[in-house]
């Protein structure tokens, strides 16, 4: 409606004109209109009266899952490391989900993707067998260093149109490390065996130079059987390699190792570098070689030694830790230690015997040993740098 006196817009509700001040007609539309907004007002004013705030200790609470929620429960290692992934270690510690209807399924994916998609069936038990996970080489191979990741998991069920819509998700971040990246911690020292590639073209052209036969454990023969060690050193002495420090490692989780091509692609290595070289032509040749693991009482210095049974025989388990044990083996002859960095061009080291003296003598400090053929037994295969 217009104010009478000044033509001014005015609503049903208004009694005088906001222009003009002059007294607007009262009007039944407009009365109507007042009742309707006063019984809002008063509406809203007892709605406010009879809310009642929540004690702030609940809020602690508002992000529990309310009962028959699907939930995802996953603690992850922390870290997406090549040899653990190929020796079977599941990148998770924890996992578990609840609530999940019938025919559900458990997705797993990674960014980048380090390793391949796997989809797990839930049954009637939450708690999930932390799954192994495969991994992407070329992925892997392409990383300089360690980068930044996730793991992606999600909950999903077939709907009436047959897709599957995530009905729950998490994702927890990780560090994807560089493919040489070795995690030398309890429970995880096997994986090493993963770098001892036997069948590794570098490899079979190291024990293709070697000069006469090679029986291994054929023949029960103390004295060739040394003579064929001390052809294999020789034999890697005379590749001409040299000794260098540990590669630069950022993640504090363990060092970066060498694979035996890199090793002869680059003529050079660590100890760990070396040892491993040194198993992989060993194992070409039939034997069943060791890698021993030293480190001093404060911790911060290690050293990696060859060995290798005089007769086949492997350990029981992979990782061996009874110093009194491998100690004895030595002093009796079963089993022949060395420090493979001797085979490097260094003064008075062209023999085995000097090396295995320096080897034995770094025996004091022994904290395990690693069986290959044992390893072998239990699963862990050499890894390929091939595609």
């Amino acid at each position: 409606m217009r104010c009478a006196k000044c033509h001014a817009w005015a609503t049903p509700d208004m009694t005088t004109c906001s222009a003009c001040g002059e007294p607007l007609p009262r009007t039944a539309t407009g009365d109507a209109l007042v009742e309707k907004y006063q019984r809002q007002i008063r509406a809203s004013r007892e709605r406010l009266a009879a809310t009642v705030l929540p004690d702030p200790e609940l809020l602690k609470d508002l992000d529990a899952p309310r009962p028959g929620e699907v939930t995802i429960d996953a603690t992850p290692l922390g870290v997406l490391n090549l040899l653990l992934l190929h020796a079977g270690f599941s990148p998770f510690r924890h996992l578990a989900v609840r609530d999940a209807p019938a025919g559900a399924r458990l997705r797993i994916t990674a960014r980048p993707p380090a390793v391949l998609a796997k989809t797990i069936a839930l049954v009637d038990a939450e708690e999930i067998e932390p799954p192994a996970l495969e991994p992407d080489r070329e992925v892997f191979f392409a990383l300089e260093e360690a980068v930044a990741g996730q793991l992606d998991l999600a909950v999903v069920a077939a709907d009436a149109r047959g897709e599957e819509p995530p009905i729950a998700a998490v994702s927890a971040s990780v560090v994807v490390q560089n493919p040489n990246e070795w995690i030398n911690a309890p429970g995880c020292e096997a994986a090493l065996a993963g770098v001892v590639t036997p069948n590794a073209a570098a490899v079979t052209e190291i024990v293709r130079g070697l000069p006469g036969d090679f029986t291994a454990y054929q023949t029960d023969d103390p004295r060739r059987f040394g003579e064929e060690i001390a052809a294999v050193y020789r034999g890697l002495r005379d590749l001409g390699l040299s000794y260098v420090g540990v590669p630069p490692s950022f993640e504090g989780t363990g060092q970066k190792v060498l694979y035996p091509d890199q090793v002869l692609a680059w003529k050079r290595g660590c100890c760990v570098d070396l040892a491993a070289l040194t198993a992989a032509v060993l194992e070409r040749l039939g034997f069943n070689p060791l890698l021993i693991l030293t480190r001093t009482a404060d911790g911060d210095r290690g050293h990696a030694l060859s060995g290798v049974w005089s007769s086949e025989i492997r350990a029981k388990q992979p990782v061996v830790r009874d110093r009194d044990a491998v100690a004895r083996a030595v002093a009796e002859g079963e089993l022949m230690v060395w420090n493979p960095t001797t085979c490097c061009a260094r003064a008075g080291d062209a023999e085995l015997a000097a090396a295995i003296r320096n080897g034995t003598r770094l025996l004091d400090d022994f904290e395990y040993a690693l069986d290959v053929a044992a390893c072998r037994h239990h699963g862990y295969k050499p890894l390929s740098r091939r595609a």
